[in-house]
């Protein structure tokens, strides 16, 4: 919901473009940030299109895109562009629109076609997780457990055995059994595993942002839509009837027999046997049970011949038609679609990456690595801070090259303290292997996140529309958090406010005809109804009781208060045999304030509903006495409001410069 509003915010206000150049003039300078010419034009034209509901001038637009770069500086003043929240979803935000520049169409109609080929087939598949959510800092633990398990797998293990005793997911229960996958039903790497593992093995270990898997195959099924079958049915004694069916289908495999001929001569079921024993497709019939249409299905080819149990008896059956996959072209809309908001996108940036790594030569100096496997085994113990300083000292060779450029070991090393100081040597594992496989992961996600990060500063620098849509999302995303803080969710919750602004423009909220302000109250019997009515009649709101209380005149039930009065009176116990609806009710808005109030019936009566005795208690007034009898109007026109007070306050504390001759120069 907030990327839609953010989208019409943005519609209306797209940001910042280009980076000020000699040919590109500042036309305005707001709290000391320059906005260029072709920024504002680029606005200026999009919100004066064709399609723009509502044009406006020139001059409007200054106004208008003044006020709004206002805004986002006490956003960014109020630092926030530096929370957590901002930051995860604008780096979403960018990784997506990064993703459609950079994407290899070649690459994209291989995934597409890839999608297509497993979509005709469906895998049943057991697994062990071992769990290392996407965001631990440490999955060593995690990688020596699957490895171990892995092994003991491979030496003979009962995989259910070992799922049942090891495995973090509920499958455990039953070995590790998760039924079928399909394309698109998992996440990307656990399906490719799925698809590529043959049927009867297992896969070596892999990591999803779930943690680390083995995959056992346990089928692998073509997927049929729908099938045409013929059949015949023996009845009678099952032994007898078995025997017949493996006679009759030995036949017709050796071609001795015709089906139809057979099922007209030996078919107990009079539906088909005249009709040579063609049933028709299955997707027609809801009867077949489910068991033997799946049976039905693994049969799976025309031609083929099978003898099937049932609770009728025993069938020998025939595939006539088979009706599974549609074509590529009549699919790739969908799989397109389907693809889009799956992870293969995830997986499409890392081949975008690792091409790009080929592409611009990335090469790492193996050598150069050594040190830091040397620092991860010092451990943190206080007599090797001496040594550890020397190779920090030392870490001055070159570590990777990349677009003709060299990186040196410093480079990397603070993205290498965080992941050591993060991390839990394992226990009788080898030192150096730990440190290896620390260090060698730490550096391919720096390396990784260095080149997606490259191409995205170079996207900024070289591509205009790249770069307006991208601050066209980051200043709406700050515009809406500070407009929800100052207007917004104020206005919503400021009933101080609220009150004080209905009392000085009360005379601007009237009403064409008087309303009734109350509480119509459904009673599920006579006897409910009598009592409510003298309660409501009678009512004395002073806690005092007893005889030696004065009597009191009767008051009207509060408005605010009546449902919590009513109920605390009359539903006893648990019992409901009163309910109440309060609010504003005019001439025909409803049927039953319309014969009690306004026409003055003594009573109505729903003989359709649980609670048929109806009463009303309330006023009618002309005029609204409350800022909640309008608070829908009165809440927006006192966003207006606070609207009006805020850009007032950002242009008494922001510095704004225009330049009239630049702004001038842009043709209406």
């Amino acid at each position: 919901m907030k990327r839609s509003i953010l989208t019409s915010i943005a519609s209306l206000f797209l940001l910042q473009g280009l980076s000020a150049q000699d040919n590109d003039p500042a036309a305005f300078l707001i709290n000391g940030e320059e906005v260029t010419k072709s920024e504002f034009e680029y606005i200026y034209r999009k919100n004066n299109s064709s399609s723009a509901i509502e044009k406006k001038s020139l001059a409007e637009y200054v106004d208008l895109f003044v006020n709004f770069k206002l805004k986002v500086a006490q956003a960014k003043d109020l630092w926030y562009d530096h929370s957590k929240s901002f930051k995860h979803e604008f780096e979403q935000y960018e990784n997506q629109l990064t993703f459609p520049y950079l994407r290899d169409s070649i690459l994209e109609d291989r995934l597409l076609h890839e999608a297509y080929e497993r979509s005709a087939y469906s895998v049943g598949c057991s697994h062990i997780l071992v769990s290392a959510p996407e965001n631990s800092s440490d999955t060593s633990e995690a990688f020596s457990k699957i490895t171990d398990i892995y092994n003991q797998l491979k030496n003979g293990a009962s995989f259910a055995e070992l799922a049942k005793s090891n495995s973090d997911c509920p499958s455990k229960k039953d070995g590790g059994d998760i039924g079928v996958v399909n394309v698109f039903s998992t996440v990307y790497p656990f399906e490719c595993k799925a698809y590529t593992t043959p049927v009867g093995s297992f896969s070596e270990p892999f990591r999803t942002r779930f943690g680390y898997h083995i995959v056992k195959v346990n089928s692998r099924n073509r997927i049929i839509k729908d099938l045409r079958f013929s059949h015949i049915l023996l009845s009678g004694d099952e032994q007898k009837a078995e025997k017949m069916a493996n006679k009759l289908c030995a036949q017709l495999k050796k071609g001795k027999l015709k089906f139809a001929d057979a099922a007209k001569k030996y078919s107990d079921d009079t539906y088909t046997n005249s009709k040579g024993g063609d049933w028709g497709y299955i997707a027609d019939d809801k009867i077949l049970p489910p068991d033997f249409v799946d049976r039905l299905k693994t049969i799976g080819e025309v031609g083929k011949y099978d003898v099937v149990k049932s609770m009728q008896g025993i069938h020998v059956v025939t595939i006539t038609d088979v009706i599974s996959t549609p074509d590529f072209d009549s699919m790739k809309d969908d799989l397109k679609a389907k693809m889009a908001k799956s992870d293969r996108g995830e997986n499409n940036v890392n081949d975008i990456i690792n091409r790009l790594k080929v592409q611009n030569n990335l090469r790492v100096f193996t050598e150069n690595v050594q040190p830091f496997y040397e620092y991860v085994m010092l451990g943190d113990a206080g007599e090797n801070n001496d040594a550890r300083d020397s190779i920090r000292r030392l870490l001055t060779e070159p570590l990777f090259e990349y677009k003709g450029n060299v990186y040196s070991q410093k480079t990397f090393y603070s993205e290498f303290l965080k992941a050591l100081n993060s991390h839990y040597p394992e226990k009788d594992v080898d030192p150096l292997e730990d440190a290896k496989k620390l260090t060698d992961v730490t550096l391919d996600n720096f390396l990784y996140h260095f080149v997606w990060d490259g191409e995205r500063a170079e996207l900024r620098k070289k591509n205009p529309e790249y770069s307006h849509l991208l601050n066209e999302y980051r200043d709406g995303l700050l515009l809406f958090e500070i407009s929800s803080k100052k207007v917004w969710t104020k206005a919503a919750k400021d009933k101080e406010g609220l009150a004080k602004y209905f009392a000085e423009h009360k005379d601007k909220y009237t009403w064409n005809a008087p309303k009734f302000k109350g509480a119509i109250i459904r009673c599920a019997n006579k006897e409910t109804l009598d009592k409510v009515n003298r309660f409501i009649a009678n009512y004395d709101p002073s806690p005092v009781k007893g005889k030696n209380k004065k009597k009191a005149q009767p008051q009207p039930i509060p408005y605010d208060s009546i449902n919590v009065v009513l109920d605390r009176e009359f539903n006893k116990e648990g019992a409901i045999v009163v309910k109440v609806t309060k609010g504003l009710y005019a001439k025909g808005a409803n049927a039953d304030v319309d014969a009690l109030v306004f026409d003055k019936t003594e009573s109505v009566a729903n003989n359709n509903s649980d609670f048929p005795f109806v009463t009303t208690s309330g006023k009618v007034i002309s005029a609204p006495e409350s800022y909640t009898d309008v608070k829908g109007p009165l809440t927006a026109d006192y966003q207006n409001y606070l609207e009006e007070q805020w850009v007032d306050e950002l242009h008494g504390r922001y510095p704004v410069i225009k330049y009239p001759a630049v702004i001038n120069s842009i043709e209406e």
